[in-house]
């Protein structure tokens, strides 16, 4: 089911729903980004495929060959010539960086992202660097990040937006 999925979806530039996947079910997700690596991508879709599985490999701890994928996710980001991609891929780097203990270098790499963020995209790098910070027990910075997501991004503060904060809050 996966490879015909796929299929479709990247011929579309329709991969809204890999990286959720690769959150949520991430072998499926990280088989699906291989999928579609193998055939012959656009940048577009080689930097949404490249996140997802640099995601993926992160969140296994393998660090080394997380930040590999995301750096060719940036590269392929940069050739699409979308600044929000860009930025997107950035703040999954940046956690990379900080969990493999390059905290400065994935700290400039967040704000470089958040330079090139505006709106709703801002908050979800705002976000990422609120838990990058509470990582390394700053839990101050964590705070004023996680209470600057919202309004950053024009969002109200409820429902999920005010769950994230909180859980951020409690920690």
């Amino acid at each position: 089911m996966a490879s015909k999925t796929g299929a479709a979806r990247s011929d579309r530039h329709d991969l809204d729903y890999l990286l959720p996947l690769a959150t949520s079910r991430p072998r499926e997700g990280l088989a699906e980004a291989r999928l579609i690596l193998k055939g012959q991508p656009g940048p577009y879709e080689a930097s949404v495929a490249h996140q997802a599985a640099g995601i993926v490999l992160r969140e296994w701890g393998d660090l080394t060959a997380g930040i590999r994928e995301l750096r060719d996710a940036l590269r392929s980001a940069r050739r699409t010539g979308s600044v929000k991609r860009e930025a997107d891929v950035l703040a999954s780097l940046a956690v990379a960086l900080v969990y493999a203990g390059r905290t400065a270098a994935g700290l400039a790499t967040f704000d470089h992202a958040l330079e090139l963020s505006r709106g709703v995209l801002a908050g979800r790098v705002l976000h990422r660097r609120s838990l990058a910070l509470l990582a390394l027990g700053r839990n101050a910075e964590a705070l004023d990040d996680a209470r600057g997501e919202c309004p950053r991004a024009g969002l109200p503060r409820d429902g999920a937006t005010r769950a994230r904060g909180c859980r951020i809050r409690r920690s």
